[in-house]
């Protein structure tokens, strides 16, 4: 039978099990993608989009050089009231760096900006739904299962994290291009402009393969290390750079 200080010890494992997981924080980065795909299904201008991204950016930008700037000249009340406001949303390792969220959004902008409407809305989708059950099962599961080889992917990055990216990626395309919301969508954008799509239903590509390749691309994206480059940045602007290339 266990001990008292076993059990005690294997209760505080499961509840720092819990606390690993960063509930608050993946809720936070999951909500950009509904209203990725609101912005895509209503119809949104890019010029407008890219604006209030930008905008958006900026001001958190200077929000956040505001507190590291607070911080380094001493443990300043800004700051303090920044972490009090955010810090559930934060990680111990960007107290001392910029916040990921400005990662989050400057691949939101370079992705809006750069690629065509369907395809970068799935980018941004990528970062927010596959990105999220990568990190969670990976933190659950993957443990059981193969770790991936680094380099080329991240550290500790595993088999179940890299499923969780591919199922939810092929999820993704599926919402953007195979749903009802989404073949109405591509109806009405093909009215206003055939340039502002990558994929329709008269492209070579069929939409069963299309899930494959963008949940593979996502799962790949998801694990990738970029030179230690934040992933918020580097998982919508990757994706979509592949997703454009292979949808040709």
């Amino acid at each position: 039978m266990e001990s008292d200080e076993q059990k005690r010890l294997g209760n505080k494992k499961r509840t720092l099990g819990v606390g690993e997981l960063e509930l608050p924080r993946k809720l936070f980065h999951s909500s950009i993608g509904p209203i990725a795909i609101g912005i895509y299904i209503s119809q949104v201008s890019r010029t407008i989009v890219l604006r209030l991204l930008t905008i958006l950016l900026l001001v958190i930008l200077v929000i956040d050089l505001f507190r590291l700037r607070s911080t380094v000249v001493g443990r300043g009340r800004f700051a303090s009231l920044y972490e009090s406001v955010v810090g559930r949303l934060m990680r111990e390792s960007e107290r001392q760096k910029l916040n990921s969220t400005i990662w989050y959004l400057l691949g939101a902008v370079i992705s809006v900006a750069s690629f065509k409407r369907d395809i970068a809305i799935t980018s941004i989708c990528i970062l927010a739904f596959a990105d999220t059950s990568a990190s969670t099962v990976g933190r659950l599961l993957g443990r059981y299962t193969y770790t991936l080889p680094s380099p080329p992917f991240g550290q500790k990055k595993s088999l179940a994290g890299f499923t969780a990216a591919f199922l939810t990626g092929a999820f993704t395309s599926w919402l953007i291009w195979g749903s009802t919301f989404g073949q109405a969508t591509i109806a009405e954008a093909g009215k206003l402009s055939t340039d502002t799509l990558s994929w329709t239903t008269e492209s070579k590509l069929r939409f069963p393969l299309l899930m494959i390749v963008v949940g593979i691309i996502s799962a790949v994206t998801e694990s990738l290390d970029v030179h230690g480059l934040d992933d918020n940045l580097t998982i919508p602007v990757i994706s979509g750079i592949l997703m454009t290339l292979l949808l040709k």
